[in-house]
């Protein structure tokens, strides 16, 4: 089977499995970062399939955890955002199935709507790494009841979903340098779901010239920088490119948000994301270097100054 074509956790273990070189294990990550990844954790989803998804989480599963890590601890992080989310929007897909009379607000952990508990610790652990106690979710489980208005109003899965992450952000303090904002959590979920992205407050594009380092030639790129609602204050991809930056370009991106909070553009409230698209309509397959700093600064200050 052509690496291309890994679309399901079935057909990665496949490919791993076969990855007898190092080179083989190189090539199979390279094609999990630009897209296995998501396409698997999506197939997951949409088949309800959590327990693939809690076994790619078993750290105990050494040659699971081998793949996981392959790349190192930044990118094992990422991957394991991706399941966790997964996770959420699997459980949010149980959440809306449950007949009215099965949910009793007042008693969340009641056997039948367990579930509602589990999507609160499933992104719980997507965005802090950890679970919280059961009597906050007890709380958060009926905070989220009532922002939904559900049962008595219908709701997809989608934005029951949403909603549980935004919730949790109000009991988040901002991220740190290097941390995901809560932003980027609610669109890779959307994104498992198969729902449309967030609608932004307004965007801003710019042009880009990336270089192709397989043919060592100059590529040109849009640049849109999106201004989102509802935030705290990040700085994030979309979620296609999350996997293929390196260390030098997510400094690069790290650097510009922290210009842009020092000059004291950034607004209170808002995060802002970005996605890169070759003029061409080729994929973009590796972001690498800090030379896209400069043009992230700019692209910032511009935005800001739409207001």
């Amino acid at each position: 089977m052509p690496l291309g074509q890994i679309e399901t956790f079935s057909e990665l273990a496949a490919e791993w499995h076969g990855a007898e070189r190092e080179s083989d294990k190189r090539a199979v990550w390279r094609v999990l970062a630009r897209g296995g990844w998501l396409r698997a954790c999506r197939d997951a989803v949409q088949r309800g399939d959590r327990a693939t998804l809690e076994a790619w989480l078993d750290k105990g599963d050494a040659t699971k955890q081998d793949l996981v890590q392959f790349h190192g601890e930044e990118a094992a992080r990422m991957v394991r955002t991706h399941l966790r989310c997964s996770l959420a929007a699997c459980w949010a897909q149980e959440v809306v199935l449950l007949e009215p009379s099965e949910v009793t607000v007042a008693a969340p952990r009641a056997p039948d709507v367990s579930a509602v508990l589990e999507l609160l610790r499933a992104a719980w652990e997507a965005v802090a790494s950890q679970s919280d106690t059961a009597q906050s979710l007890d709380v958060l489980a009926q905070e989220l009841f009532r922002a939904a208005r559900w049962p008595g109003a219908r709701v997809t899965a989608a934005a029951l979903a949403d909603l549980a992450f935004c919730l949790l952000a109000q009991h988040r303090p901002a991220p740190l340098s290097g941390q995901l904002p809560v932003g980027f959590f609610r669109d890779l979920t959307q994104e498992l779901l198969g729902g449309p992205p967030r609608k932004a407050e307004r965007d801003l594009s710019l042009t880009v010239l990336l270089v192709d380092r397989a043919r060592n030639e100059g590529v040109v790129a849009t640049l849109t920088l999106e201004l989102m609602p509802d935030g705290s204050e990040g700085f994030y991809p979309i979620p296609e490119l999350a996997l293929i930056r390196d260390t030098d370009f997510r400094q690069a991106q790290d650097d510009a948000r922290a210009y842009g909070e020092g000059v004291g553009l950034w607004q209170k409230g808002r995060d802002v994301r970005w996605r890169l698209q070759r003029r061409d309509g080729k994929p973009i397959i590796n972001l690498t270097g800090p030379s896209i700093g400069a043009t992230f600064a700019l692209g910032l200050v511009k935005l800001f100054a739409e207001e």
